[in-house]
């Protein structure tokens, strides 16, 4: 009820809608986790992203990366009305926004090749460099703030490392800088793993990546 409350509230902030609106996703965030509650977590996702795409445009560019690695959950939990809801809201992100968003399209976490995604991923693929610029969008992405986005990353660090082991190793005997920065970075992830900050899931990803 107070979701359903919520998303009624958020078009009627209009251009005040900011300051509220890392309280408005951590609520969204912890509804959407609920596998009962996910369409009613979506409904307030949608309605925020086109709020803040009509008043608030440069908070949507501010946010719109951690709010793409947030929907990548609802992609594992074996839920079709939950994953096409979520496809419709990363279309009305990615797509129906993607001049306003075309400087962190790049660094976008990596989304399912499903048929629901095809065309935010036709979008995506536009904006997205070559290998070197791949591995940037890797490093900047374990740069982060955001866990959620911290974590889609290492993600996909770890499935590209078990099918691309000789391209990395390629890469150490170049010791070109942006091997190094990799390193660098998820040693650092380690440190923080070592202070009790990340989840279990994320340890074992970062601990992989640097075997």
């Amino acid at each position: 009820q107070a979701v359903r409350t919520l998303t009624a509230l958020i078009p009627l902030i209009r251009s005040d809608i900011s300051p509220f609106v890392p309280k408005i996703m951590a609520l969204l965030t912890m509804v959407l986790s609920d596998k009962h509650m996910g369409l009613v977590a979506l409904d307030g996702w949608e309605c925020l992203v086109v709020q803040l795409a009509l008043h608030a445009k440069t908070t949507l560019q501010t946010i719109a990366i951690q709010i793409s690695a947030i929907l990548l959950d609802c992609f594992d939990n074996g839920q079709y009305d939950v994953e096409s809801r979520a496809a419709i809201v990363l279309h009305r992100l990615l797509v129906e926004n993607k001049e306003l968003l075309k400087n962190c399209m790049k660094n976008v976490p990596i989304l399912p090749a499903l048929p629901s995604l095809r065309q935010v991923n036709q979008v995506l693929t536009k904006f997205r460099g070559g290998e070197e610029e791949k591995l940037q969008r890797i490093v900047d992405g374990l740069k982060h703030e955001s866990s959620y986005v911290k974590s889609a990353v290492l993600n996909e660090l770890q499935k590209d490392l078990a099918v691309r082991q000789d391209y990395y190793l390629s890469l150490a005997a170049e010791d070109g800088d942006i091997l190094s920065d990799l390193l660098v970075v998820l040693l650092e992830c380690c440190r923080l793993d070592g202070r009790g900050t990340s989840t279990e899931q994320s340890k074992h990803v970062r601990q992989s990546s640097l075997i």
